[in-house]
């Protein structure tokens, strides 16, 4: 069992560095009033960390919702 978790570990920092290296192009970002420009790899990224920590705030209001 460790020995396939290892894997999957491997394979999925292996397609991390495959994104990050495809997308090291800088895109410009619009909030409000305010411009950024950053690479697109860092963008998906804490887009990605946003979307996770949105929907484990979430999941455990929901859970506390059903006790």
């Amino acid at each position: 069992m460790r020995l396939a978790v290892k894997i999957l570990v491997l394979a999925l920092v292996v397609l991390l560095v495959v994104l990050t290296m495809q997308n090291l192009a800088d895109v410009q970002l619009r909030f409000l009033i305010w411009t950024f420009e950053a690479p697109r790899a860092a963008v998906l990224g804490l887009t990605f960390v946003i979307g996770a920590l949105t929907g484990g705030l979430l999941a455990r209001m929901l859970k506390r919702a059903l006790r």
